[in-house]
């Protein structure tokens, strides 16, 4: 499992570039550093968005922000 954060802009705004291509699930936590991201079974506890990636797209996805 690849792990990647980005920060929000001041509208809640975000960008990743070069995924490879495939699923994911993104989550919108209001501060990380108190999440166990890399543990899946902590993970498991939160409901996050599937986005599926293909080659050389651009796409837009709202997130839920989980408090924590």
């Amino acid at each position: 499992m690849r792990d990647k954060i980005a920060p929000t802009d001041s509208e809640g705004r975000f960008s990743l570039s070069s995924l490879a291509p495939g699923d994911y699930t993104a989550y919108a936590f209001r501060d990380v550093r108190s999440i166990e991201y890399r543990n899946s079974e902590v993970m498991l506890r939160y409901s996050g968005t599937p986005v599926q990636v293909s080659g050389g797209s651009k796409q837009a996805v709202d997130l839920k922000l989980i408090e924590n």
